[in-house]
């Protein structure tokens, strides 16, 4: 059992691992799976499965910096979709497409162009 587990600890060195881009990956691919599996669709099932490979892919994969840009960006966005959630009432999000801030513009103000404070990028949009 001993050398069973040593070999394993040797082929995961250096692999990049778990995060949360990961946890997610692997509950759409559960979640899609057993949907297929209950309403029998091969395609919803063959998508689960999918995901799920996708995600030992990342699991197994050694190129760090691949995987940690893929998480910082699934991290970022995540962020911009809870604060929008939060400030649903109030505000309106926008994240700026040249520096990347968040910008809070108040809501109801019909289609305006907002100015990055950080950058100066401009754009219209609706609020």
């Amino acid at each position: 059992m001993g050398k069973i587990r040593e070999t394993m600890n040797r082929f995961l060195q250096g692999r990049y691992g778990y995060d949360e881009l990961g946890k997610l990956l692997l509950i759409v691919g559960v979640v899609f799976y057993f949907l297929g599996t209950i309403f029998r669709s091969s395609t919803i099932s063959l998508l689960g499965s999918l995901v799920m490979f996708y995600e030992l892919f990342r699991l197994l994969s050694k190129k760090h910096w691949d995987r940690g840009e893929e998480n910082r960006k699934y991290l970022k966005y995540k962020k911009l979709w809870k604060l929008r959630f939060e400030e649903r009432s109030t505000s309106r999000i926008f994240l700026c497409k040249s520096c990347g801030k968040f910008i809070r513009v108040p809501k109801g103000k019909g289609k305006i162009q907002i100015t990055c404070p950080t950058c100066g990028h401009s754009s219209v949009h609706r609020t």
